[in-house]
């Protein structure tokens, strides 16, 4: 069986917390981070918390919220990988050189181009695959058209049985304007990797210039977002029983978020099924639980 993977704090509170939980409680000055030999929290006189990598206090969180990155002059991968996670923010190097994201940094010169996508077209060319598969039926249950093995639907959306191209959309890269502004990058800080304090609310979270049509494309890893959520909302992780109508064993239930994406993503109304879902009849079912799925408000 795979084992839960620790999460540890990321701020002075957390840390702080984490160090409560020792031997001796608030009288714990130094502990292991995790089951590591090499990497130790460390309570100063001060109120401050270090997070010492072999003999280096790499991370530095201060009782008045700021942060102190040092790498002690080991400038290795592994150093990096020790700042990037259990730091507020990132560190990475480029040609031996290390950077820091910071507030409103400098930019490359603008450079306007024909969009390397639809190359100036504004559209993309895009087709309907057909009739999609019906995935329901397994275990000999039947699924809601009456099938026990998983078969194609009738038409898709449009009428059709087979593939077929449908109207041109808008290029995605471009937004349909056909240019692209292919420069204004920002220049991030360059790093010594000596000791530099900073507020990490004066750090740049990855969100950069967008293009001519005002959008902005950002370095958020989206694949990670339903983990985010679930870290503010922790009712996610909740069972409950599915309430649509697929044919699941008695007893099954499932995480309230992994409810909610079958729901939307199953049951959405383009889906073409009896047992429609729509947003507001999810919202209106997320009610009747007694889970708290309430945003944190600063004053929580």
């Amino acid at each position: 069986m795979m084992r839960n993977r620790t999460v540890f704090p990321s701020d002075h509170a957390g840390w702080i917390a984490y160090l409560d939980r020792g031997r001796l409680k608030t009288k714990t000055f130094d502990r292991p981070i995790g089951s590591s030999r090499t990497k130790r929290v460390h309570r100063f006189a001060n109120g401050d918390v270090g997070l010492r990598y072999h003999a280096t206090y790499c991370v530095i969180f201060h009782a008045d919220g700021t942060v102190t990155y040092d790498t002690g002059g080991w400038h290795t991968i592994t150093t990096k990988q020790f700042i990037n996670a259990y730091g507020p923010t990132r560190v990475w190097s480029d040609k031996g050189q290390l950077f820091l994201p910071v507030h409103n940094p400098s930019y490359t010169p603008a450079k306007v181009q024909k969009c390397r996508v639809c190359h100036g077209k504004a559209v993309l060319p895009a087709s309907c695959y057909g009739p999609r598969y019906c995935y329901a039926a397994y275990g000999g249950r039947q699924c809601v058209h009456g099938e026990t093995s998983q078969h194609r639907l009738n038409t898709c959306p449009h009428g059709k049985t087979e593939g077929h191209p449908v109207p041109d959309i808008a290029c995605y890269r471009c937004d349909g304007t056909g240019k692209r502004d292919y420069g204004s990058k920002p220049i991030h800080f360059e790093w010594t990797g000596s000791a530099y304090r900073f507020h990490p609310d004066d750090v740049e979270h990855g969100t950069y210039p967008g293009n001519l049509s005002g959008s902005v494309a950002t370095s958020v890893n989206y694949s990670q977002a339903g983990n985010v959520l679930t870290r503010l909302i922790p009712g996610l992780d909740a069972r409950a029983a599915s309430p649509c109508d697929c044919p699941y064993p008695e007893g099954n239930t499932f995480s309230i978020r992994e409810n909610i994406i079958h729901l939307n993503d199953t049951h959405h109304p383009d889906r073409e099924r009896a047992d429609v879902w729509t947003r507001e009849r999810i919202a209106d079912w997320l009610e009747t639980l007694d889970v708290d799925l309430r945003f944190p408000t600063p004053a929580e």
